[in-house]
């Protein structure tokens, strides 16, 4: 049963108190009210032909929403359970209120890619995984070339339509488990766990030459990408150093192309 509750989403959970078998209602209510999560918040009504007001309270203090008495009056159950399927469809709208929120909160608005703050969420973790798995970690850094430029000649509308369309092109060559960011201004990230340093310069590559070819609003678009894999015995900030050093190195030899750093 466990399974089943946190497999497919229920509106409503009716349990008798007692059941056949060695389980009563009181375990059914404590299986759900375990789950993680939504399904933990599932409304339950219970059922018994007990009057017995210390079994009443046992079974509302398990997580029971609402306890019904029998013989059952068909219309007092109906009402019952109709403000109980109200209940659960206010949870779940509230839940996807909370998500959204949660969402914004890391989330560039603009170009719906994760934000600076939720980046530094998540590199501890990244590091430890890394440090453990004894598997790669590689940044890709991307800077958009002449930027200012563009806001200045095409309007920062333009410029803006040019940051979305990269954003797109970056969070399309990202696998489920990378994480494109967007850090700043023009600057975009990628993180890419378990890729090394040769992996990842082709792929800044293929990514390069994408962006050259987007020409969003008619504006010419290209980029500088630097590219690291992180060391041993540095942390995040160090690898962004080195990432962040190859793209002005790209910029100086001329942009529109991918550096990676050794």
């Amino acid at each position: 049963m466990n399974e089943a509750v946190r497999r497919r989403p229920y509106s409503l959970i009716v349990t008798d108190f007692m059941l056949e078998g060695i389980k009563t209602g009181l375990d059914v209510i404590r299986v759900v009210r375990g789950n993680p999560g939504r399904a933990a918040q599932t409304p339950i009504l219970a059922l018994s032909a007990s009057d017995n007001a210390s079994r009443r309270i046992e079974i509302l203090r398990a997580g029971a929403n609402d306890f019904v008495q029998k013989p059952v009056l068909p219309e007092a159950f109906e009402v019952r359970v109709r403000k109980l399927v109200t209940l659960a469809d206010l949870f779940a709208r509230l839940e996807a209120q909370h998500q959204m929120v949660k969402d914004m909160a890391q989330r560039n608005r603009l170009t719906g890619l994760f934000n600076r703050h939720r980046l530094e969420e998540l590199t501890p973790e990244l590091l430890a995984e890394c440090r453990q798995s004894g598997k790669a970690l590689s940044l890709v850094v991307i800077d958009l070339d002449h930027f200012k430029k563009i806001n200045d000649s095409f309007g920062h509308g333009a410029g803006d339509q040019v940051l979305v369309a990269v954003a797109s092109a970056l969070r399309n060559s990202a696998r489920p488990q990378d994480i494109p960011v967007r850090y700043g201004g023009e600057e975009l990230l990628l993180v890419l766990p378990g890729v090394d340093l040769p992996l990842a310069s082709l792929g800044a590559e293929r990514l390069r030459a994408h962006i050259e070819t987007l020409k969003p609003g008619g504006v010419p678009v290209t980029c500088s990408i630097g590219v690291a894999t992180l060391k041993a015995d540095e942390n995040f900030e160090a690898l962004f150093n080195r990432a962040d050093a190859a793209v002005y190195q790209a910029k100086h030899l001329g942009r529109n192309q991918v550096i990676a750093h050794q």
